[in-house]
Parts: structure tokens; sequence; C-alpha cells
């Protein structure tokens, strides 16, 4: 029987992206071997071998787990709050497991939002047809230490395209606007009508300063010869402290 590996599921407010503040369950994919030099979820780049279930009251399930015993789950907070992040991790690392879950899901009739690497075209393609928003992270040399990878970026927007798709940048100190105009310049050749998200990095703790936020404005402008949507929109949930 096949099963899969999870982080965790919850329910909270998007805090990243176009759907910023939409109540959503989360359940976050264990397992991601992408090996970006940031991740804010470090701890899901592991598959391990319980995981948490806070949808109410904190449970510790085993992984890995069945899609019908996963499904179990998300129900009934599904039915409430209608919509699906699908997170990580990398989900489409497990994409037989993913889809087996989606199609499950069809019986909730709920929105499900796909956050992924975009390094995982056909994996992508299994699933799309149960996506209704694909959120595509964009990967920098400074956030990968490697090449920008157009090549394998174009393949998983050009599948993403078929459904609501938005892409998004990490910006991190040591990001620069060459790194960033590159990525618009591939969108703008793919899709310049998509949404590009700028996300900023910068501690959660303090505010951004005005030179940072003066730096985030001038890339979004300079941006906008190529993108006609371009936002900045940090992390929500870390400046509210939840989830």
């Amino acid at each position: 029987m096949l099963k899969g590996y999870i982080d965790e599921v919850f329910v909270s407010l998007q805090g990243e992206g176009i759907f910023m503040g939409t109540p959503m369950v989360f359940a976050r994919f264990g397992g991601c071997n992408v090996g970006c030099l940031y991740c804010d979820t470090p701890r899901a780049r592991d598959r391990t071998s319980q995981f948490i279930i806070d949808t109410g009251t904190p449970k510790a399930v085993a992984n890995p787990v069945t899609d019908s015993a996963l499904f179990v789950e998300l129900k009934q907070p599904l039915e409430k709050y209608k919509y699906l992040a699908v997170t990580g991790g990398e989900p489409l690392e497990q994409p037989a497991f993913l889809h087996l879950l989606l199609e499950r899901l069809q019986d909730v009739h709920c929105k499900v939002l796909l956050e992924s690497s975009g390094f995982y075209p056909d994996e992508l393609g299994e699933v799309i047809e149960y996506l209704d928003v694909v959120s595509v992270d964009l990967k920098t040399p400074s956030f990968t230490g490697k090449p920008f990878n157009a090549d394998l970026h174009w393949r998983f927007l050009d599948k993403a395209l078929e459904k609501a798709a938005y892409c998004k940048i990490i910006v991190m100190n040591n990001t620069t606007q060459d790194e960033i105009k590159e990525a618009a310049q591939f969108i703008a050749g793919t899709a310049p009508d998509i949404p590009l998200v700028l996300q900023p990095s910068f501690d959660e703790t303090r505010p951004p300063s005005n030179q940072q936020i003066l730096y985030l404005m001038e890339t979004a402008a300079a941006l906008s010869d190529y993108i006609e949507d371009v936002r900045v929109i940090p992390q929500l949930h870390r400046y509210m402290g939840i989830k």
C-alpha cells in the first residue's frame, strides 16, 4: 500500500503570496532534495517517523501515512475552511501519494493551492488536474548556490499555466537586482501577465529598514518593464507570530 511522509497538518492564515490572509488548511509534506541555502522550514527537508496534526487538539501521527488516513484528518477542517495549501518540503517529490490524496479530496469540493520549488514539471503534470492554483518559487543563485535553471522552470511554469499561477522570488540580503531581473525576464518570455511576488526574507523580529524597503520598491519598479503585476509581500504569518 502506497504511503506518504507528512511534516505537519494545521489550520492558519495563508502568510505568503497573493492569497495572503486567506484561512486555509495546510498539509506540509516531509522531504526536500532541492538543497536551498535558505529555508524557512528546515525541519521539513527530512522525512521523520511522525508528524503533528493541529486542527483543534494537537496529536502525533506515525509516518508514513496512507492517503485514506490523511483524508480523514483533512476532511472536517476542509469542510469549514474550503481551501487546502499543499506545501513542504517539496510535495512533488511524492507525486503518486499526492495524486491519491488529491483524487480522494474531490469529494470535499475544496480549492487546492500547491506551493512548489518549480523543479518537478513531470510530477506536476501528474496532479495538475486536481489543482486550482500553483505557486512557483523561482530559485535565484543566491538562494540555491547554483545557476538559475531556466529550462526546468520553463517546463514547470508552462504546465502550471494550465491553472491559475503566480511566481515568487525570495529576496535575501545578498540577492542582487541582476538575479531578480534574470528571473523576471524569464517570466516575461513565458507569461508576462502572471503575478510576481518579491518576498523579503528579512528578520521578522524587527521591521525592514528604510533602505531595504527602498531597495524592494526600486526593484519592483524596474521589473515593471518586463512584468505587468509585481508585488512586494512579506511573510505575514511571521510578523503575526503564527504558523
